[in-house]
């Protein structure tokens, strides 16, 4: 739980902050540099054609021409320099994030495969509605030893609660990975990540190794089906 506090007050709100920092940055130097090119043309194709308006306007036209090239130098330099860079790298992160959140979507076969060949039922090839999955959950113990985790090396959990727990570690592995490029992820799945790293069914699972009266899945069929629903979007995001 402390974890999924800290990761959501350190990055989440800044993150979305920064977005929208980024964003209002660029419409200002944009538009900035729009103002002052268009002022130029009007100065050296107009104004100075005319009679002097007030006593020094050539004098302060010519100090106001200085100023707003400068602006135009300067945004000319934000373009290529800032704006260029952060689309580039943005262009090489993007594939990498994309690939691991796919990988959300290993998890979410490997469960549903599992629970359903385990039940003899079709793989549906979505998660289906929460009614209809629950009853996928009916009769399976979290103290039966489980099927071995297709993987490389493969597992073979000796309960329910390992077999569960190795994809809560794999979600944490593949969220540290995400983190570190926070700057690249939307709020949206900064959301759903956060979700994750301590969810309601892990902790459901918790308080059934804690209270050794609860041992059936489908006790916690929700939180399960909430959890796979949230890897889902990920792996689809």
């Amino acid at each position: 739980m402390q974890s999924k506090s800290l990761i959501s007050n350190n990055f989440y709100f800044p993150k979305k902050n920064m977005e929208k920092h980024d964003n209002k940055i660029h419409k200002i130097v944009f538009w900035l540099s729009s103002i002052s090119l268009l002022w130029i043309f009007l100065y050296k194709l107009y104004f100075m054609r005319q009679n002097s308006i007030f006593p020094k306007a050539q004098e302060i036209g010519e100090i106001t021409f200085a100023l707003l090239s400068s602006v135009i130098a300067s945004s000319i330099f934000y373009f290529f320099v800032v704006y260029l860079e952060q689309k580039r790298i943005s262009k090489i992160i993007d594939p990498i994030i994309h690939r691991r959140l796919k990988s959300f979507g290993v998890s979410v076969r490997l469960i549903k495969d599992d629970l359903y060949k385990l039940k003899k039922l079709p793989v549906p090839h979505k998660i289906p509605e929460r009614e209809d999955f629950r009853i996928v959950c009916d009769d399976i113990l979290l103290t039966q030893k489980a099927q071995e985790i297709r993987g490389n090396p493969s597992y073979t959990p000796n309960n329910r609660f390992e077999y569960f727990d190795y994809f809560f570690q794999s979600d944490r592995y593949i969220s540290n990975l995400l983190y570190a490029q926070i700057n690249y992820l939307s709020p949206e799945l900064i959301a759903i990540l956060d979700d994750i790293q301590y969810s309601d069914f892990q902790r459901a699972l918790d308080t059934y190794k804690f209270n050794r009266r609860y041992n059936k899945l489908s006790g916690v069929s929700g939180p399960l089906w909430g959890y796979l629903k949230n890897l889902e979007k990920l792996a689809n995001y």
